[in-house]
């Protein structure tokens, strides 16, 4: 029964860490590199879907861009070429993603002055300090040949807010769980086998360090915590 508590709490630890990491993946401003790969693949996705729907004709789903970090995916979409709006899809965790969360932007006329409006909207996400620093075609660098689908109608492409997903994304959680809980649990493991490694090596107990090379040759176990060794097996002086 102890064991069993002790193994649920080490499960509840690699997930309380599971979920730091991504919030740290949130947090920290990394800077957000264009993924090519990543892009064709998605792109690759929706028009899939469209066949199979017999709708291939379909233009009011476009992906513009994917990128990456550390820790953290950003999907770029244009729900419709002709309106103003801007979907960025946030994702974040480590090795995988286990929270996900939208940012809507929609880009509003000019006021009195002159000067560019938005409204932004957060589904399952919370506002944190400043934008993402993007890398890519989105920010100043876009290739002429997708410009008209990631300019705006009434101003340049916003920048994606800094944000912090919070909708779970079951397997990835439970993945990342999994990996943190083997991670928790290799550590000690490792340490105590390189510990022992050592000890034996330098002619000392595997398990408590007491120096056993003046010991009878045939002596069976530790004097000083009793485990059990092979006569012979530790490093004469």
């Amino acid at each position: 029964m102890k064991r069993l508590l002790f193994i649920l709490f080490l499960v509840l630890v690699a997930a309380g860490v599971n979920a730091i990491m991504a919030v740290v993946c949130a947090s920290l401003p990394f800077p957000v590199e264009f993924d090519a790969r990543r892009t064709a693949t998605l792109r690759k996705q929706h028009w899939a879907s469209l066949d199979a729907k017999g709708d291939a004709a379909d233009n009011t789903l476009h992906i513009l861009g994917a990128y990456r970090a550390f820790g953290r995916k950003l999907h770029v979409i244009r729900p419709d070429v002709d309106e103003p709006v801007m979907i960025f899809e946030n994702y974040v965790g480590w090795p995988l993603s286990i929270f996900t969360g939208v940012e809507r932007v929609v880009t509003l006329p000019p006021d009195a002055q002159g000067r560019r409006r938005e409204s932004r909207e957060l589904n399952y996400a919370l506002q944190l300090k400043g934008n993402l620093k993007v890398h890519g075609p989105l920010i100043g660098t876009t290739p002429a040949g997708i410009q008209a689908f990631v300019m705006s109608p009434l101003g340049l492409t916003p920048h994606p807010a800094q944000v912090l997903p919070l909708r779970p994304v079951p397997g990835g959680f439970i993945i990342n769980t999994l990996f943190y809980f083997l991670l928790i649990i290799a550590v000690p493991v490792l340490w105590m086998l390189g510990r022992g490694t050592y000890y034996l090596f330098r002619g000392s107990c595997p398990r408590c360090g007491y120096d056993l090379r003046h010991s009878p040759p045939d002596r069976t176990a530790c004097p000083e915590c009793g485990r059990v060794t092979k006569p012979g097996s530790v490093s004469p002086v």
